[in-house]
């Protein structure tokens, strides 16, 4: 893994915004208890997508790139940025379907609950 890091800038593996707020840690704030639809991770998707986007048309127009992946100026050009953004992606909905499933099981829990303490 050390090696992978050396072949990046620093100025890329140094990217504030991921160390300032990660995009997962708002849902560390939410309390309530109401089952969500499954596809629910598919609209988590959109934040995802929409930085993806924004970089390729920043990329295009000062021709920097927040990863190296991102570049399609790089070894594979855009089969290789659309893989692995692909693979990024889909590693998206392998947190985000299990994180739906918990927050499901616990709305049915915290219903038992509450129907359990009222009797």
């Amino acid at each position: 893994m050390s090696d992978v890091l050396t072949l990046i800038p620093p100025v890329e593996r140094n990217v504030g915004a991921n160390r300032a707020l990660p995009p997962d840690s708002p849902w560390l704030l939410v309390t309530r208890t109401v089952r969500g639809p499954w596809q629910r991770p598919l609209i988590w998707l959109g934040y995802p997508v929409a930085f993806l986007i924004f970089s390729w048309m920043r990329g295009a127009l000062d021709g920097w790139h927040p990863y190296g992946f991102l570049d399609p100026g790089r070894d594979g050009g855009w089969p290789a940025v659309i893989g692995t953004s692909a693979q990024v992606l889909g590693a998206f909905l392998v947190v985000g379907v299990p994180v739906q499933v918990a927050g499901n099981a616990r709305v049915g829990l915290a219903r038992g609950i509450r129907k359990a303490s009222r009797a």
